[in-house]
């Protein structure tokens, strides 16, 4: 039975953190660890031009070489893209039962101690699309619908409600009226979509198909 997992959102200000590998997965887990404001290492003996970049900018600190376990050392949490090199990956799942770090093995789940969700992005907004790892290609759709309803005004929308609550706390000392003023900012906000199911999935309801549906 898939293990759902417990979700969680982690502080990481500050938080040293290491990137296992240099290509694109690389870049963007490094990515989303500086938008959290980690402390980033990234191992590896090259990077893509995006890496590059954000080592030259002084953003990451880059060891120019292959994983060893002192780059282990004082770190939180672990990222590791490197996919072809399964003695690697056991055993940076062995050292992190053993020192207590947090590790995410791309496209290995059974060699992380967490997973990485699909995650939609529109300014302060984070909403994260977990399959408890089963289907990531229905994670990355469900992302992508996400989007489509979450787009840009959205984000504007939501900075704005932020500015008014951080006005009203400032500007109201009244609770009752204060918490009137930030209600307001959410009144009649409504969420609406629909689900589109593939071809395959409609005839497996039907039983049509002759695999066998696998709907009970």
């Amino acid at each position: 039975m898939s293990n759902p997992g417990y979700q969680i959102t982690l502080d990481l200000t500050d938080r040293p953190c290491l990137v296992i590998g240099g290509g694109e997965n690389a870049g963007e887990r490094t990515g989303r660890l500086l938008e959290a404001r980690a402390r980033v290492t990234v191992v590896s003996p090259n990077l893509t031009p995006g890496l590059e970049r954000l080592s030259s900018e002084g953003r990451i600190v880059h060891r120019r070489r292959r994983f060893e376990e002192g780059d282990l050392e004082g770190v939180f949490l672990v990222m590791h893209t490197v996919m072809a090199d399964p003695a690697l990956s056991r055993r940076l799942f062995a050292l992190s039962q053993e020192r207590g770090f947090l590790l995410n093995a791309h496209d290995q789940p059974d060699l992380s101690n967490f997973i990485m969700p699909a995650l939609v992005r529109r300014g302060l907004l984070r909403v994260a699309v977990s399959t408890s790892g089963e289907s990531p290609g229905v994670a990355k759709q469900v992302r992508e619908g996400l989007e489509t309803i979450f787009d840009e005004t959205f984000g504007a929308y939501l900075d704005w409600v932020a500015g008014q609550r951080r006005r009203a706390k400032a500007e109201e000392p009244d609770p009752e009226r204060r918490l009137g003023r930030i209600r307001e900012t959410t009144e009649g906000l409504r969420i609406e979509g629909k689900v589109h199911y593939p071809e395959a999935w409609e005839k497996a309801k039907k039983g049509v198909g002759g695999r066998g549906s696998g709907v009970g």
